[in-house]
């Protein structure tokens, strides 16, 4: 493997779990060559139904064993009874989080998130092309610490791993923005769009070359403590936590109140900010800003954020007040009181969205992390790393967020990055306002698909259980990446709504193993879908893969059309008791 590889699978109960597990160890053994054949097999394994859970993330280039070990050591989670899973909450960086580099090792990778990004870029024109070239750069022309570089760059940063996020099917409950992060959480949340966004960014970049020299300084004391040095062109920046304080001045009056906090035993360190955000000499860059904004349509939030400036959940004559969001850029970012407030209302998973895990870390100390209440997690490392850990990072965070307990749109996640992704070749019709991959293609009616001669296999991949969703694929004959896109033109899927309760979610046409694959996606009662695929003339005979990994030995059944068609009756009729669908003959339970 050249690129770290999520493996996620699940199981009804303990022992088959176990089993699974076995399974995926095994295939490891004797295929180690062959992780995409691995992802594609363990994806049967990901149903959402069941409770028994586990994931880990497989190292690009690492040995057998350690692959081997890794799997036998990931723990497995029980989802609990009658629980929803604590939904997800969005954590965006500000000013100070940049490094070089941040989050560059999955442009290009990650399909969505390298997309936003160019938008972003676009949108900014001249000045977007030199600001990806410094972000993608070893040494920047601009240093990344410059607000020129870094606001934009965080914000473009933080609204593309947002992104990222919701194209996996997860919607956040919640966004809380530090700083800059405040813009892409409004950006995030539908306040306005990326072009209105980028039109404000350039114009607060302009400002800042013009803005008074000065920075913010952290100490390790509360609001209380650090009220007698405060004056003299020093006030509060930042609040992060009970003891955890930032003071936002000139480059002269910090130095003073360094000093000072020092010799009465505090802990202050500057931090790597150019300029004295969030204190009342940036009111000029508010009315840059306001004036801009005053040109935007502005909406309500479609997703609840909370505030830093009013450390409580965002009003919606709040959202649409141009003044208001002007001002963010001199009044103090409540960060740790809003944390306070969203932790509060429920328990939640804390997503950081963002680079360098400072977020993240001061979540972790909140006493409803502590406590086992809500728990964190990190899209990025804290710092730039070997090839690969912004990957293993992401990886992880779907991991964390499946384990969890949340339904995913396994489509969109790229497990192992698009170049080289078992999905990353995949074609997908969007259907029934469900959202897949982003590449938009159609696909073709052809005398090869609909030819008798074909002989096509289909895999039927069933989580168990009635209602459920269930994903049959078949193999359409030998072909190439051409012979695919020749296939994509105009294609009518299948009727997409059955009955009420049971409907298709997507068709794709992809290939794996050499051969042109098509992939239908249901979701529903498995005895009306079969019935209602037997009516497609493709269909000549169905293996349905219940237990794929315990029916090995029953391989030998499907050298032939005839034996397929028996051993997928015979699974068939081990889970489903109603009547056999159409189409495929009257045969005796025994």
């Amino acid at each position: 493997m050249s690129e770290p590889c999520l493996l996620a699978w699940s199981a009804p109960d303990e022992r088959a779990e176990t089993r699974l597990r076995q399974w995926i160890c095994d295939h490891l053994a004797r295929h180690p060559g062959d992780p995409d054949g691995l992802v594609a097999l363990v994806e049967q394994h990901q149903d959402t139904g069941h409770a028994f859970r586990a994931a880990v993330v497989l190292a690009g280039a690492g040995a057998v064993a350690d692959a081997v070990a890794a799997v036998r050591g990931a723990p497995v989670r029980r989802l609990p009874e009658h629980r929803p899973p604590r939904p997800v909450a969005l954590l965006l960086d500000g000013h100070g989080a940049q490094h070089v580099r941040m989050g560059a090792q999955l442009y290009g990778v990650e399909p969505v998130f390298t997309d936003w990004m160019d938008d972003m870029f676009g949108l900014l024109g001249a000045e977007g092309d030199a600001l990806r070239a410094d972000w993608l750069a070893e040494q920047p022309v601009v240093p990344l610490d410059a607000a020129e570089r870094g606001q934009p760059l965080l914000f473009a940063l933080g609204h593309a791993l947002g992104r990222t996020v919701l194209s996996w099917g997860v919607r956040p409950t919640a966004l809380l923005g530090h700083s800059v992060g405040e813009l892409a959480a409004a950006a995030l949340s539908g306040v306005f769009g990326l072009p209105d966004a980028a039109s404000l960014m350039t114009a607060r970049t302009a400002s800042y070359r013009d803005a008074a020299p000065g920075g913010l300084l952290a100490v390790a004391a509360s609001l209380e403590q650090v009220a007698e040095f405060l004056g003299d062109g020093v006030c509060v920046g930042v609040v992060n936590g009970p003891n955890q304080t930032m003071l936002a001045g000139s480059e002269s009056a910090l130095e003073i109140a360094a000093r000072r906090l020092r010799e009465a035993g505090y802990t202050a360190l500057r931090a790597r900010i150019p300029l004295p955000f969030h204190s009342p000499v940036l009111a000029p860059l508010a009315a840059v800003s306001e004036a801009v904004l005053a040109r935007i349509q502005l909406r309500p939030p479609r997703i609840d954020v909370f505030s830093t400036i009013t450390a409580r959940r965002l009003r919606p004559e709040e959202a649409v007040d141009p003044a208001f969001w002007a001002s963010q850029v001199c009044r103090p970012v409540l960060f740790g009181p809003a944390l306070d407030e969203l932790l509060a209302e429920q328990d939640v998973l804390l997503v950081e969205a963002g680079p360098a895990r400072a977020l993240a870390n001061l979540a972790r100390r909140h006493p409803a992390v502590v406590a086992g209440r809500s728990a964190v997690t990190a899209m990025l490392p804290p710092r730039l790393g070997v090839p690969g850990a912004d990957r293993r990072a992401v990886l992880e965070t779907v991991a964390a967020v499946w384990l969890e307990g949340h339904r995913l749109d396994w489509t969109a996640v790229s497990v192992r990055g698009a170049a080289s992704s078992v999905r990353g070749n995949r074609r997908t019709i969007r259907s029934v306002g469900d959202t897949f991959t982003a590449r938009k293609y159609s696909l073709s009616r052809s005398p090869e698909l609909n030819s008798r001669n074909s002989a096509p296999c289909f895999s039927v991949t069933s989580p168990g259980g009635v209602m459920q969703r269930y994903a049959v694929t078949f193999r359409v004959r030998p072909g190439t990446e051409e012979d695919v896109a020749n296939l994509l033109a105009t294609y009518d899927p299948p009727n997409p709504e059955i009955d009420d309760e049971t409907r298709l979610l997507s068709t794709s046409v992809f290939m794996k193993d050499q051969q042109i694959v098509r992939m239908i996606e249901f979701e529903g009662d498995f005895v009306k879908i079969m019935a209602h695929l037997s009516q497609d003339p493709n269909i000549q005979y169905v293996e349905h893969e219940l237990d794929k990994y315990l029916i090995e030995e029953d391989r030998r059944d499907m050298s032939n059309p005839q034996g397929a068609k028996e051993f997928f009756m015979r699974a068939m009729m081990r889970t489903v008791t109603t009547r056999v669908p159409e189409g495929y003959g009257a045969v005796k339970k025994s």
